[in-house]
């Protein structure tokens, strides 16, 4: 669209009080247009739209197919990004699905009724929950088309595709409250658990570390009856060693690892991943409703405040 002057009604170009020019520029920025005023020589409004038009204007559609761009997305998020969970998942996501839907479309081909057709195909019907055919629940396509958004922000900082939509993800459905384990049932647990998982599970039920917290600490963070834990966000928090049943666990886990990591998978010699197996063979072995499983709390004293951790949830 070209610059215009801007005319009074007798078709004469407009100008200010200090007797500037005024022009028209007409673009579109993020879909929407735009028609701001210009004030100046021919010269000096034409420059300014020509900066206009570079910042603002759709880029020329680029053939590039979405599963070439792919790689070099991951690359750059793997260095912009701390959480190593995070970044695996991603990875897994972009291959499973992503990748096997999006991936022979051109960059400039995805739009929002191509996205909508995958979330259609992935979102499942309550009663009819299969992920063997492909269906998953809203919650995972939310975090899929999360995944997806960043990956075509990413193309848009880079200049290599610009998009005129913003991807809707499904609305959040309020989740019922988690039923707590009883200390009755934590006890019996902590009877069955395998002694190389004794010392995350205390972590977590007893001072509240997330999964990843409690099977990557170092001996280093433990100084006196305090923990120093590297969190969420890489921040950093102090947390006293609540019981005496963890003091000992820690006790024999240090002197058994003096540096490095306290907890450590002997086939790999690295820490675990994940407790989710270890956790299902205890809850049978203990006859504990399944289903009971997303977190639990535990109240150390009367006076101690009481600790909820995301167990189950953290241990997938």
């Amino acid at each position: 669209m070209p610059l215009r002057k801007k005319l009074d009604k007798n078709g004469v170009q407009k100008t200010d009080k200090a007797g500037k020019l005024i022009w028209r520029a007409d673009y579109y920025e993020g879909g929407k247009r735009k028609r701001p005023e210009i004030k100046g020589s021919s010269e000096y409004a034409l420059a300014v739209y020509a900066e206009l038009l570079k910042l603002h204007s759709p880029a020329p559609n680029n053939l590039t197919k979405v599963k070439t761009l792919i790689p070099q997305f991951l690359s750059w998020y793997a260095g912009e990004q701390t959480s190593k969970k995070t970044l695996s998942d991603m990875i897994n996501t972009f291959n499973s699905q992503v990748l096997p839907f999006f991936g022979d479309y051109a960059i400039c081909q995805v739009d929002v009724d191509l996205v909508e057709k995958f979330k259609e195909k992935r979102t499942a019907d309550p009663h009819q929950r299969n992920a063997s055919k492909g269906t998953v629940s809203k919650r995972t396509v939310n975090k899929e088309l999360s995944y997806f958004s960043s990956f075509l922000n990413y193309c848009e900082e880079k200049k290599i595709q610009r998009f005129d939509f913003r991807i809707k993800r499904h609305r959040k459905l309020k989740t019922p409250l988690p039923q707590p384990f009883s200390m009755a049932e934590i006890d019996l647990l902590l009877k069955k658990t395998s002694p190389i998982y004794r010392l995350p599970f205390l972590l977590m039920c007893d001072m509240g570390l997330r999964k990843s917290e409690a099977l990557e600490l170092r001996t280093e963070a433990v100084q006196g009856d305090v923990i120093y834990v590297m969190g969420k966000g890489s921040k950093e928090r102090v947390l006293s060693i609540t019981s005496s049943r963890l003091k000992r666990e820690l006790e024999v886990a240090i002197k058994k690892h003096p540096t490095g990591y306290l907890t450590l998978n002997p086939s790999t010699d690295k820490p675990y991943t994940t407790m989710r197996k270890e956790l299902d063979r205890v809850l049978k072995a203990v006859n504990i409703d399944l289903k009971k499983k997303w977190c639990f709390g535990y109240k150390q004293t009367p006076s101690a405040s009481f600790i909820t951790a995301q167990f189950w949830n953290q241990c997938n």
